[in-house]
């Protein structure tokens, strides 16, 4: 029935204006109903002046005012003789006090995605308020999602895929206020000399590893040796028995003629 819909966060600030773009299957006859979540409800309801409109804009700035931490979710349903489309939600480009802070970076084979815990349902409901995390390719962003509290990398991506992300506060594990609009990245490619660094890195150590364990185990009996302490130098004693000891008042002392050679090991 229809596409696009998102919320424009610069409007949304100054007008509280939603506003989203019609599909191109969209004919004559197509009018649109506005829903609306505040924080904690269950139920989706319908915002009174954007019941069964022929075209956006729909004016919502009195619900995020009033709304707690300003999480009010959004979303927008086409009718068309008599059917009713999918309800497509809502979602702003840019962060506020509830919609999440998103920066990507990537590398080959993975990317990360960098999340803060800095927000207001955070400093009020600490570890209760978690990011739920989608990721997928540009056309179903949301295809496969997990809760984190903080920043988490995706791995095992495949080289020349777009890999688009959409994230969401959670408290007790409940969807809460609007999504960070789809945020894409492609991880690079890996660059071919690069798979020679490890084995540039990894071969020079065993290589020393097997040297080490070789003569660990065949030539322990030398390696003790090699790691022994050097001995002591031989100290050298006199025989108190072959000895005679002058005092102070004798004038004449026997001479000494030689000494025995005492080993210490």
């Amino acid at each position: 029935m229809f596409q696009n819909v998102s919320l424009n966060s610069s409007l949304l600030l100054q007008s509280g204006l939603l506003s989203w773009s019609p599909g191109a299957d969209d004919a004559d006859g197509v009018t649109f109903t506005v829903q609306f979540r505040r924080f904690g409800e269950k139920r989706w309801q319908d915002v009174p002046s954007c019941v069964h409109i022929a075209a956006p804009p729909c004016d919502v700035s009195a619900l995020v005012q009033e709304a707690k931490h300003g999480c009010v979710r959004l979303q927008v349903k086409g009718h068309r003789q008599g059917e009713e489309s999918e309800a497509v939600e809502a979602c702003r480009r840019r962060n506020d006090t509830c919609t999440p802070q998103v920066t990507l970076s990537a590398l080959p084979g993975s990317l990360t995605v960098h999340l803060t815990r800095s927000h207001a349902l955070w400093d009020k409901h600490a570890d209760h308020a978690k990011h739920r995390v989608c990721v997928g390719p540009p056309e179903r962003p949301e295809q496969s999602c997990a809760e984190s509290l903080s920043s988490l990398t995706l791995s095992a991506l495949d080289e020349g895929q777009t890999y688009c992300t959409t994230v969401q506060y959670t408290l007790h594990g409940k969807r809460e206020g609007l999504p960070r609009c789809p945020v894409c990245q492609e991880p690079p490619r890996a660059a071919a000399g690069h798979f020679w660094v490890i084995p540039a890195v990894v071969l020079p150590g065993l290589v020393l590893g097997s040297i080490m364990a070789y003569f660990i185990i065949f030539h322990r009996d030398k390696v003790k040796r090699w790691l022994r302490p050097p001995p002591r130098p031989h100290s050298l004693s006199l025989p108190l028995e072959d000895a005679l000891v002058c005092t102070p008042t004798e004038e004449h002392c026997s001479v000494i003629t030689g000494f025995t050679e005492l080993h210490q090991d």
